[in-house]
């Protein structure tokens, strides 16, 4: 598996964004799994607003594309995810990351 990923953040006062992009290929190396290697590349768009100094609601959009090597006869697919929650420490003995999460998968 290899992959490669770049983030950029910027803050002011207490509002924030990260926007961000990924990149993979996994080859398997299975003689039974070849046939599913693939590529896949994503983006990432994340807002948030810091509660308080360790505690952040946030909302994030994930897009994700899949694409098979060397099997036209497989489709690919793109996953697109939508989430929304909480990040971070909720008293000084309790952290948590809570989220809600929607999620579509399609056929390329």
């Amino acid at each position: 598996t290899y992959t490669a990923s770049a983030f950029a953040e910027a803050r002011w006062n207490r509002f924030g964004g990260r926007v961000g992009g990924t990149g993979r290929r996994l080859d398997y190396l299975e003689s039974g799994l070849v046939n599913l290697d693939h590529r896949g590349f994503g983006a990432n768009v994340q807002a948030y607003y810091r509660v308080s100094p360790k505690l952040r609601a946030l909302v994030e959009y994930n897009f994700d594309t899949v694409r098979f090597i060397d099997r036209p006869d497989l489709d690919g697919y793109d996953v697109h995810q939508v989430r929304g929650g909480l990040d971070g420490e909720i008293t000084p003995k309790l952290s948590a990351s809570v989220m809600l999460r929607a999620m579509r998968s399609a056929s390329a």
